[in-house]
């Protein structure tokens, strides 16, 4: 069976509690003039807007207001004394003061409450933490704008306590905004996912104190979400400015070329490659922008530094090679042919073109008997290179075997071949020579309508 009295003690010991929890709109209007007394008249607003929380149109907590505001504004000569309005009560009749009862009952009553003391003075504390912890859309500011006129620093210390409780959502936004709090009105809108909103805050933030790294990252993220790349490219251009990170250049270059900002791209890749000399692939964008829009000397002031790091790609080799025979440096153009036949075999006719035009006869030929010889184009295009060499040194008979070597194999697998002749006449060849005797160079000429103007 239970215990009645147990049951007793636990009811008042809860209503207790709950009064405890909730105290009375006399203690805050206490504790408001007491703050008062105190000259702390944040606090004191504080109180007299919790009075206005449980009835909203009590006088003195208006009164209270008013006079913490007018006094806040003067300057503090001397502790003002605010006398309290008295709270007349009536006293109890003498018969209705009988207890109800016994002391007994009383004693165990409070011994629990002894208990409870601590603990109800942290939940008190924890409430009283909380009281401007959120106000619903400025519910709070709303009731009393009906007294007081809009009120600038009401609204700032709102926006305080929102940002002490790190709360940021739409109902924080407007009272961040009207504080002229953009970086935190911003984060607001943003996370409400008003990201117009979001950027114009974010903007207005940088206008009136600069740029600064994080804002920018959010509005980066802003423009990326609405699909605006031009203004996203402007914003890493400014995050540039602020503090060069490889990524972010990275993908400002990614972004001009996007947006066909050659120049830019160009900018954004040469400080990527001296910030991050490690990562190839920053490095040979350049090279393209560079050989693209015929920055010939870039091109190849950063090629040959790449080439001492690591093995360039045959594209770039192929650019590198071409760029060295306009301009009549044949050793080198060698050189680079020479390596890219490693990788693509069919450029093994410009290298010994090359090796021609140098009068290296013997290393000519040596590549000469590498190249393949399974069709009828192969066959000519060989039969062409020995009489280019048979030209230059007529008198060697090796020349002369290799030719009638070279087609007899072609006789034996059926190829459509012709010997060269004194005056170089090959009607059936359909791959044009590369190079000609009268010529300065031409191992381009067939791509030399590809290639960029060179730098002026």
């Amino acid at each position: 069976m239970r215990n009645p009295l147990f049951i007793t003690i636990l009811l008042l010991g809860l209503v207790l509690l709950a009064q405890a929890e909730n105290p009375s709109v006399e203690s805050h209007l206490s504790r408001g003039y007491d703050y008062l007394d105190k000259a702390q008249f944040d606090d004191a607003i504080i109180e007299f807007l919790e009075v206005l929380s449980i009835d909203s149109e009590n006088p003195e907590a208006i009164e209270g207001i008013e006079k913490a505001r007018s006094l806040r504004k003067k300057p503090a000569i001397e502790p003002l004394l605010i006398e309290r309005i008295p709270i007349i009560e009536e006293a109890p009749e003498i018969e209705e003061a009988i207890p109800r009862y016994p002391n007994l009952l009383i004693l165990l009553v409070l011994l629990p409450l002894l208990f409870l003391s601590f603990p109800l003075v942290l939940i008190y504390q924890k409430k009283h933490n909380r009281i401007l912890k959120r106000y619903t859309e400025l519910l709070t500011y709303q009731r009393v704008s009906g007294y007081l006129p809009e009120n600038r620093d009401l609204i700032k210390m709102v926006a305080n306590h929102y940002k002490e409780e790190e709360i940021f959502d739409s109902t924080t936004a407007l009272a961040y905004e009207k504080s002229e709090m953009f970086g935190e009105a911003g984060l607001s809108y943003q996370n409400a996912k008003d990201l117009t909103k979001a950027a114009e805050m974010y903007e207005k933030k940088s206008s009136f104190e600069g740029d600064d790294y994080d804002i920018l990252r959010r509005l980066a993220q802003i423009y990326h979400d609405l699909g605006q790349e031009d203004r996203m490219a402007n914003i890493f251009r400014r995050m540039v400015a602020v503090r060069e990170k490889p990524y972010d250049l990275s993908v400002l270059g990614e972004l001009c070329e996007k947006l066909k900002d050659t120049e830019g791209a160009i900018s954004a890749y040469e400080k990527l490659s001296q910030l991050d000399k490690k990562r190839p692939e920053y490095q040979d964008r350049l090279l393209k922008l560079y050989f693209d829009n015929g920055h010939k000397e870039k091109f190849v002031n950063l090629a040959e530094e790449a080439q001492t790091r690591r093995e360039l790609t045959s594209d770039i080799l192929s650019r590198l090679a071409r760029i060295y025979v306009e301009k009549s440096i044949f050793h080198k153009a060698s050189e680079v042919y020479r390596k890219l036949t490693e990788q693509k075999p069919e450029h093994r006719y410009e290298l010994v073109e090359t090796l021609l035009i140098q009068n290296r006869i013997d290393e000519a030929l040596q590549e000469c008997q590498r190249l393949p010889l399974t069709n009828s184009q192969e066959a000519n295009n060989l039969l062409t290179l020995y009489g280019k060499i048979n030209e230059k040194n007529p008198e060697n008979s090796q020349i002369q075997n290799l030719i009638e070597e070279t087609y007899k194999k072609a006789e034996e697998k059926g190829l459509e071949v012709n010997l060269p002749t004194s005056n170089q006449e090959r009607e059936k060849i359909s791959r044009t020579p590369v190079i000609n005797a009268q010529e300065a160079y031409s191992i381009l000429t067939e791509k030399s309508s590809k290639n960029p103007p060179s730098d002026q």
